[in-house]
């Protein structure tokens, strides 16, 4: 089993001290970057195959000025590609300075379809 596999069971268990003790285990037998890589590979695989985990990962770790961030750059990233596929800003889709978005159906739609969103 890999390592990024073994992390993502980790998450699932919901135990944060679990986490944490992991992650340090991973410092004591990795490179620093190999663990921010396994770490980064596993958080993003848990955000499209299981995002509730994701989701209670990024609240038991992530400050809320960061999750804010992350919300605020999200949304500019999904806005600049809305409007590379023809989407106009202000007619379908209107954005939020602090993240969030109000958009059409067929936005919405284009956001699941390219993995923006995640729709239970």
């Amino acid at each position: 089993m890999n390592f990024t596999v073994l992390l993502k069971k980790i998450f699932q268990s919901h135990d944060l001290d679990m986490v944490t003790g992991s992650i340090q285990g991973l410092h004591q037998c990795l490179p620093d970057q190999q663990v921010e890589a396994v770490i980064s590979e596993a958080v993003a695989q848990m955000a499209s195959e299981d995002p509730d985990t994701f989701i209670w990962l990024t609240q038991a770790t992530v400050s809320t000025e960061t999750l804010m961030r992350l919300g605020e750059s999200a949304t500019q990233k999904a806005s600049e590609q809305l409007v590379k596929q023809g989407f106009e800003a202000g007619k379908d889709f209107v954005s939020h300075p602090e993240g969030g978005m109000v958009a059409t159906k067929s936005v919405l739609d284009s956001l699941v379809a390219n993995g923006y969103l995640f729709m239970p």
